[in-house]
């Protein structure tokens, strides 16, 4: 079955790929053509319905469009951008090419050719410069922050650790260079996509999730005073002006493909953690930052499963909402530095890391119905449609956490979830997490979190 439909506007310069056999294309959407199908819309301004799974639909293009309003949208979200007041010095700038979550290549614009669009001096995109990590990490999140899906990013460096966005070129005019990496990975977007609708295993869930360790006095002890930077329970990196330090405590369970079983893995190192710190007065901090500065995540790794768009926006709509409306108020003050949607990154040995949630390790039952969330999500996100996160009204709710605001689209994806085939299987294990984000109940960053998991010495409390 053909998966990938290309709704063009007869562009020339796309004939190489329209001859391709095994991708469907037109300048029309055929009456036959599947819901199940992918359409990637290039130069076509129809408004294809929401029942379609669309990379850079027109509604999206037509509000790139407007760049005055474009910049303001990329500065709400947190994303450095330069605008006619702005007093940058370039360092250098650059053009990324970018298709579906991947950098294409890299291009150095020089001071002649700073406002051609394709400069011909191609920069070797290397993963292991920290610079093109920088840049190429920088270009994937404005393309997916505008709700796109590839286009031509212009980035000025302004620092060694810096961008700022120039423009956004949604539908690229392709010169031969450009052609030929775009259409390779068109190529490989289709070969991936068909590959994941054959999928038949489960994905295999992981994480790392952070807390801190304050004393009696009130002041930070740093976990590297018990752990080492690796290991099962282990501590986490800040810079402190020039110098690193390792203040966060950190636990990695073994992935599991069960979620009760990865609350059980959790609660075991919890235990182990214990006996290193070995000083029941240290008290146990989760959530998005208990402390002023120190911000902390609940990364979820996944593998096994393809990553891609339409995962990514789900996990944002269905897992970081929902849970945005338990933080704490403190939790607000991470973002959007940190907990931005879409935040992702790329595992070595196969497989991503979903960085946008706070550090959900406050209670056994919120551990257990996230992790029973990103179970689900998994399972059927090709299923789950809703998108209000869309609307920039309601990301603005979001980022400036607006949680009145936001409980009825949230009581619509909790209705999706509950129409999912799987959903009764799970029901149980959400049922106390359900309760508490419907009964408008926001966790406590400052409470310590052993008290919940009956860590020691809390473990001799009466149960409630």
């Amino acid at each position: 079955m053909n998966q990938l439909f290309l709704l063009h506007g007869n562009d020339p310069a796309l004939k190489d790929l329209m001859a391709n056999p095994l991708i469907r294309h037109g300048t029309h959407l055929p009456k036959s053509l599947s819901k199940d199908t992918v359409i990637i819309q290039w130069g076509n301004e129809t408004r294809v319905s929401d029942e379609y799974k669309v990379l850079n639909s027109a509604h999206f293009i037509e509000k790139v469009a407007d760049k005055e309003h474009m910049l303001k949208s990329l500065d709400h979200q947190g994303i450095h951008v330069q605008t006619p007041f702005s007093q940058n010095v370039h360092l250098q700038v650059f053009l990324v090419p970018v298709f579906h979550l991947k950098v294409l290549a890299l291009y150095r614009c020089t001071l002649h050719t700073e406002n051609v669009l394709y400069p011909q001096n191609e920069v070797s995109f290397d993963l292991r410069n920290r610079q093109h990590r920088l840049i190429g990490r920088y270009a994937i999140r404005v393309i997916y922050a505008l709700g796109l899906d590839y286009g031509v990013v212009k980035l000025g460096l302004i620092s060694a650790r810096k961008c700022t966005v120039l423009d956004v070129i949604p539908t690229p005019i392709l010169d031969h260079n450009m052609r030929e990496l775009f259409f390779k990975a068109i190529r490989s977007y289709h070969g991936e996509l068909i590959e994941e609708r054959k999928r038949t295993k489960e994905a295999l869930i992981g994480l790392d999730v952070e807390f801190l360790l304050r004393n009696d006095k009130g002041k930070i002890t740093f976990a590297s005073n018990y752990f080492n930077r690796k290991g099962k329970v282990g501590c986490d990196s800040v810079l402190n002006g020039n110098k690193w330090i390792f203040p966060i405590a950190e636990l990695r369970p073994n992935p599991s493909k069960i979620p009760k079983q990865l609350t059980i893995n959790i609660f075991k190192l919890m235990h182990f953690a214990q006996e290193q710190i070995n000083d029941p007065s240290i008290e146990w901090l989760a959530g998005g930052m208990p402390v002023k500065g120190l911000p902390l995540g609940g990364h979820i790794h996944m593998s096994q499963i393809w990553l891609n768009s339409f995962l990514l926006r789900v996990l944002d709509n269905y897992l970081t909402l929902p849970i945005m409306l338990i933080e704490d108020r403190t939790s607000l003050l991470r973002r959007p530095k940190y907990g931005f949607l879409g935040d992702f990154r790329t595992q070595i040995h196969g497989g991503f890391e979903y960085r946008s949630l706070p550090s959900w390790i406050v209670s056994p039952n919120i551990t257990k119905g996230v992790l029973t969330l990103v179970r689900l999500i998994a399972d059927h996100y090709w299923d789950l449609k809703s998108r209000p996160l869309n609307d920039e009204t309601i990301q603005a709710h979001f980022y400036n956490g607006n949680k009145e605001a936001l409980y009825p689209y949230v009581k619509k994806l909790w209705s999706d979830l509950e129409g999912l085939d799987s959903y009764a299987i799970y029901s149980k294990d959400l049922q106390a997490f359900k309760k508490q984000l419907f009964d408008k109940r926001s966790w406590n960053e400052q409470l310590d979190i052993r008290t919940s998991w009956r860590i020691s010495p809390f473990d001799t409390l009466p149960k409630k």
